[in-house]
């Protein structure tokens, strides 16, 4: 785990045979270690490219849970709304657990690290308008959308949600399927090694 001041990275010869490249894979080598090649995460770690080098990081994992049951792990984020409308704009409250800080080609957690042992609970209130949204997005390309009284963003461990009528749960940006009553969120310190 990182912590403030100290290298992010050790530095050792042992050998990932594994490469991955997105963030659905990197979560499923859980307990392993890989070399990491594309998603939320690499760009996270610096993206770096070409043969990896001596450096290990212990990634964390985010552990999704129902009734006590492991339904998903997730290496980037899991996203808690309702599904976006026609138009492809984002209604109501929206509530995202990232490890990474980044979704796609948004910064929404600038301060994220994947191996600090703790995520990020980034929250939009159902009360945003619909022109706020469309320029905070615009705005978290940069990771420039905070701070912004309609946008939260909290340092967590673990997180439990109860969904409300309509919401969705997405994982590493596949859809969770089933009627789900309640989330228990729960980050997995050093759960994955990522040789840089």
């Amino acid at each position: 785990m990182i912590t403030p001041g100290q290298e992010w990275a050790r530095r050792d010869n042992a050998s990932a045979e594994v490469t991955v490249t997105s963030d659905r894979e990197l979560a499923a080598a859980m307990g392993g270690a890989v070399v990491l090649r594309g998603g939320d995460v690499h760009r996270a770690l610096g993206a770096p490219m070409g043969d990896p080098g001596d450096a290990t990081v212990a990634v964390d994992l985010i552990e999704v849970r129902s009734e006590d049951i492991t339904i998903a792990v997730a290496a980037s984020y899991v996203l808690i709304g309702r599904a976006p409308h026609q138009l492809g704009r984002l209604v109501g409250a929206w509530h995202v657990l990232t490890n990474a800080g980044f979704i796609g080609r948004y910064e929404l957690a600038p301060r994220a690290h994947p191996g600090d042992g703790a995520a990020d609970l980034f929250s939009v209130d159902a009360s945003m308008s619909l022109r706020q949204r469309v320029g905070a997005a615009r705005r978290s390309r940069l990771g420039a959308h905070l701070p912004h009284p309609a946008l939260r963003v909290r340092r967590v461990h673990d997180y439990v949600h109860d969904l409300q009528r309509g919401e969705r749960v997405w994982v590493d940006g596949r859809r969770v399927p089933g009627r789900i009553a309640s989330l228990q969120l729960r980050v997995a310190p050093e759960a994955v090694h990522v040789r840089l």
